[in-house]
């Protein structure tokens, strides 16, 4: 089990974040859109294959997966909170379910078919005790399929080091630095090799780093990335009401998310 310190912390943090992640939903947080967009890009998934988002939010990652590909998503997280906010938007949605747990857990339940086809863990392997890791991979690779595959984004150092020296506001109660070597590690635990490894420029150069893992095959193209901007604020409206949309609702982050598809459209 991963340690109750760690755990217990981190989930008195993050349920007080359900409102950022609407937030972030409406208006395309921009690096979590930038994550997304590397593993969709990726992600060459059949009919009936399944994917297991590890610390989900209110699964806004899993929502979109499930809305460009024909999959199955089971979305995690430990806040109690944001997992009701997420079942609430996401309601009828019947390709995701939502689960709040702790993984090592959850995977002593998992088997067979059961098994995932994909695992992301996008900007959250950072926040884990590198003194859980061992348990928290052992997890992963009894939740994935022989064949299965696994994406992880995270900070680059250099970026977290300019947190800690100028911004230590923005770190989290756990914020590693995650190296290259790190995630070369994570694919020799879970028996995989790392596909693909890339440096990528969200708020300045150079501030995020991606993994693919996997077994070395041809990679095909996944789908393209799309927002669903007319969805993503129907939704809010629709469950939590027009106040609630209003108080979340920011103007210059709505013009540059139209600004945005925009450009994508003309291009």
């Amino acid at each position: 089990m991963i340690d109750k310190e760690n755990y217990g912390e981190a989930e008195n943090f993050y349920d007080q974040w359900g409102s950022k992640f609407i937030r972030d939903f409406l208006f395309d947080n921009l690096r979590q859109n930038r994550a997304l967009g590397f593993v969709v890009a990726r992600m060459t998934a059949g009919h009936e294959a399944r994917v297991f988002e590890f610390g989900c939010g209110i699964g806004s990652n899993g929502w979109t997966l499930s809305q460009l590909l024909p999959i199955s998503v089971v979305s995690m997280d430990l806040s109690e909170s944001c997992i009701d906010v997420g079942k609430k938007l996401f309601a009828g949605n019947k390709r995701q379910s939502f689960v709040r747990e702790d993984v090592t857990e959850f995977a002593k339940r998992i088997d067979g078919p059961d098994r995932f086809d994909f695992v992301i863990i996008l900007d959250v392997l950072e926040h884990i005790r590198r003194e859980n890791w061992d348990d928290l991979l052992a997890a992963f690779k009894k939740l994935l399929k022989p064949d299965g595959e696994v994406f992880i984004t995270c900070p680059t150092p250099n970026h977290q080091d300019y947190l800690k020296r100028y911004e230590p506001d923005g770190l989290q109660p756990v914020d590693l630095s995650i190296t290259k070597e790190d995630y070369a590690a994570v694919a020799k635990k879970l028996g995989l090799d790392l596909l693909e490894y890339k440096v990528h420029s969200v708020w300045m150069d150079g501030d995020y780093h991606y993994a693919h893992l996997g077994r070395r095959k041809n990679v095909r193209k996944g789908p393209e990335m799309r927002e669903f901007i007319v969805r993503r604020h129907w939704y809010v409206l629709k469950v939590f009401g027009l106040q609630a949309y209003t108080e979340r609702f920011d103007f210059s982050l709505f013009k540059v998310q139209l600004k945005r598809k925009l450009r994508r459209w003309l291009s």
